[in-house]
């Protein structure tokens, strides 16, 4: 058992982006309108997910700068999720069955995510509540 009490597959890395397909589709649910893609992704080596810009929009990094000069009436980009599927996390989120569990741990990636970006969440809050959470279940084995 791993660290949030899944079963881990150590035969993960010879996946496909393809074999995550359904694991995509299953986090921008959870997501909702908070993004406007969830992507699995190559590029990625550490970091389980990561925010990333459309071609034509601004950073989020870029938006939280014009927002703090008073850029007001700016309309709102969302940003594209991208997932790692080599990273251990992204693997174990795969295999979970339990909603409720699954949606809190999808919001983690896509909140810190976030604050690698240097973006301000909107409910800090609740992101120490949800990975509280997440460590509780880690420490009860």
């Amino acid at each position: 058992m791993g660290l949030l009490g899944f079963a881990f597959d150590p035969d993960y890395k010879s996946m496909t982006l393809n074999d995550f397909k359904p694991l995509v589709k299953k986090i921008k649910k959870a997501l909702g309108e908070q993004v406007k893609e969830v992507k699995a992704s190559t590029r990625l080596t550490d970091s389980p997910s990561c925010i990333v810009a459309d071609e034509n929009d601004p950073t989020a990094q870029m938006q939280e700068i014009m927002k703090s000069m008073g850029q007001a009436g700016m309309p709102e980009i969302k940003p594209i999720l991208e997932i790692n599927p080599n990273h251990e996390i992204v693997e174990k989120l795969k295999s979970m069955t339990r909603k409720k569990s699954f949606d809190d741990i999808a919001l983690l990636l896509y909140e810190q995510a976030l604050i690698q970006e240097g973006v301000n969440l909107e409910d800090p809050a609740g992101f120490v509540n949800r990975l509280n959470k997440a460590i509780s279940n880690g420490l009860a084995w």
